[in-house]
């Protein structure tokens, strides 16, 4: 079963939607620059009415490691998402998991520097999420990218053993055929699920459904 985050989550009202309509993860961004950013002690509230078995997963751009252990502890996170230039070196031997974020570049081109970049990660990252490239943003443009330009990169992560997270531009419209094209572990949606700007109930139902017609 291909599991599901909902990132971008800023209040109880949208995590409770996110949570009954079946999601297996919430997403909490912690970079200031982003519209969806979100304070520590907003995420602790949002993270202590939680059920136990959803992740709560921290979204940090290029933040010092001592910053993201800070904030595991103070807001209950179970897992971090890197969405910037970090470094492997710089959390090897962290003690939370660890998903990578890699943008898909230009026409979803690959090579021996997206390889060599996999090959960093190993031992250190549990899962990489592939995300569009636009103007320098990092996640949650709403862009999606082409799946079918994107089979070698696609399948470096998978010989480098990554479980992979697809994000980018998914909406309930077309996560059906992301899923058929790519065959992820999960995947991963903010401004889908949104209506100016801000998350939408009815979309998030349709967005889960979708993600499980086929199991």
């Amino acid at each position: 079963m291909v599991r599901v985050k909902i990132c971008g989550i800023r209040s109880r009202e949208e995590a409770t939607w996110a949570v009954e309509a079946g999601a297996d993860a919430l997403g909490f961004v912690f970079h200031l620059s982003s519209r969806r950013h979100i304070d520590e002690e907003s995420v602790r509230r949002i993270t202590s009415a939680l059920p136990p078995f959803v992740a709560r997963v921290g979204v940090f751009v290029n933040s010092p490691r001592q910053g993201i252990e800070r904030a595991i502890r103070r807001c209950g996170l179970t897992a971090v998402q890197l969405h910037g230039q970090e470094r492997a070196e710089a959390f090897r031997g962290a003690g939370f998991p660890i998903i990578k974020a890699l943008q898909v570049p230009g026409k979803a081109g690959a090579g021996p520097a997206a390889g060599r970049e996999l090959e960093e990660w190993q031992g250190v990252a549990q899962a990489i999420l592939l995300d569009s490239t636009h103007l320098g943003q990092f996640g949650g443009t709403g862009t999606a990218w082409s799946w079918q330009e994107a089979g070698e990169r696609l399948g470096q992560i998978t010989e480098a053993g990554f479980p992979l997270i697809l994000a980018g531009g998914l909406t309930p419209e077309n996560v059906r055929r992301g899923i058929e094209e790519t065959r992820p572990y999960a995947v991963d949606v903010s401004s889908g699920v949104e209506k100016e700007g801000v998350k939408d109930r009815d979309l998030i139902r349709k967005f889960m459904r979708r993600v499980r017609e086929d199991g």
